[in-house]
């Protein structure tokens, strides 16, 4: 341990110091501009234009135009606060969830979406791999394992690398995002794109579902933005650059997914039927070029954030160096990238949707009423009020994705969070005040 440590402070000395054990001090943060950046990049990938196109084929384009929206605003608050508790304190995720859970309990809180986000890379490189083998022919099971050792080894160089790499993304995204718009406009109507009413044989999907869905698709690094905003310069830092991934870096690409689709009037969308398929369907070698090194680079920036995120909730939840989980994780990534993991998109959103949120939430709660009364001076190894809560939440998300589809499954887990952990600390913690002398609120 002590050959990992002194390589580790190797490195820090070589790259920058990551701060994954302690938090950020004010003199290391970064500026406003580069963190929006790191988030801007985030979001604004291939999976997202999919998730547009998969939503318009659903339910339409307007109304996947709308839960777009809605789901978009919703980010934007819990991210935001979650993340301007992160910009004062200058604390990692894991460093937040040890407050919450325990000096314990955290391990299991900070496990679970570190092992959630790589998943997301799953997802992620193997849909930028699915791309290209089935628009260039390409073999899928060697781009997977080039492509997945490549982002990995960004998210080990450190949030440097990501600023560049978002950098990269987004400036291709401008680009792309401008000729395909483009595109639609010569080669047909963006009247005609926004009444294409759907065409999937799961056209019966309810409203609020589909906000649940753009909800999910960042709830899990949404919970986790700590680990990028401890970075920003301050609490107006921190919210600036969380709005620059919701709505702009998730929402953009997602609208214009939904567009395409309605261009297009059906396809598949993890195939043809996407922003990728349709500027190689109207264009040659010049644009090919542009299109195959989107992909590559795009599916990069939001790859090698997952495996930062996951890096880095691991390296807090067993005092490991950041880097070398970059590594671990990174092979398993690949594993898991190689199963053809995203064949299985809309059940892993569900899934977010309902375990997720309570976790979030018991930290808002926790962060914003408890700690700001005073009545955690003494951490516990377990706090299990924080657990059950967490568990009501999931419990009420499961109940209402099957009983009520019509309301957002996310938001159902949230206020069922909120009045499970206000229950428990009125139970809770008025005998503990009273036992320290301490009169009831």
């Amino acid at each position: 341990m002590s050959y990992l440590t002194r390589e580790a402070a190797h490195l820090d000395d070589e790259l920058g110091a990551e701060f994954e054990h302690a938090p950020v001090p004010p003199d290391k943060r970064r500026s406003t501009l580069s963190v929006a950046l790191i988030w801007a990049g985030f979001p604004m990938g291939l999976s997202t234009f999919v998730s547009g196109s998969l939503l318009a084929q659903l339910i339409g384009v307007v109304p996947a135009l709308e839960a777009t929206l809605l789901g978009n605003l919703a980010l934007l608050l819990y991210v935001g606060l979650i993340g301007g508790l992160a910009s004062r304190s200058g604390e990692s995720f894991a460093l937040q969830a040890r407050h919450v859970f325990g000096s314990q309990g955290y391990r299991i809180a900070s496990a679970f979406l570190s092992t959630i986000v790589i998943g997301w890379f799953a997802v992620n490189a193997g849909i930028g791999a699915e791309l290209l083998k089935s628009n260039y022919g390409l073999s899928y099971g060697w781009l997977a394992v080039i492509l997945s050792a490549a982002y990995a080894f960004i998210a080990f160089l450190g949030v440097r690398a990501l600023h560049w790499i978002s950098l990269f993304s987004v400036s291709l995204f401008l680009v792309v995002a401008g000729i395909t718009l483009i595109d639609i406009s010569t080669h047909g109507s963006l009247g005609a794109a926004l009444n294409y009413p759907g065409a999937h044989p799961l056209h019966h999907m309810a409203f609020g579902t589909a906000v649940a869905l753009v909800i999910a698709k960042f709830l899990d690094s949404g919970t986790q933005t700590a680990d990028f905003n401890r970075w920003a310069p301050n609490t107006r830092g921190s919210w600036l650059a969380t709005a620059a991934a919701f709505p702009l870096g998730l929402g953009l690409p997602m609208a214009l997914g939904i567009l395409v689709m309605g261009a297009l009037e059906g396809g598949g969308a993890f195939a043809h039927g996407n922003v990728v398929g349709f500027l190689l369907a109207n264009h040659q070698v010049m644009i090919s070029v542009l299109v195959f090194a989107f992909i590559v680079v795009n599916s990069g920036s939001v790859s090698s954030h997952c495996v930062y995120n996951a890096a880095t909730g691991w390296s807090g939840a067993t005092g490991l160096p950041m880097r070398l989980m970059a590594i671990v994780i990174g092979a398993a990534a690949l594993i898991i990238t190689l199963s053809g993991f995203w064949h299985l998109y809309i059940p892993w959103l569900i899934f977010l949707g309902i375990l997720v949120p309570p976790l979030g939430t018991v930290i808002l709660a926790e962060a914003l009423i408890t700690r700001q009364q005073g009545e955690d001076e003494l951490l516990p190894a377990w706090r299990w009020s924080a657990f059950a809560a967490w568990a009501i939440g999931a419990l009420a998300g499961y109940a209402n994705y099957h009983l009520m589809p019509a309301f957002p499954t996310p938001i159902a887990a949230f206020l069922a969070t909120l009045l499970g952990y206000f229950v428990l600390r009125s139970a809770l913690f008025a005998p503990q005040r009273l036992a320290r002398g301490i009169e009831p609120d």
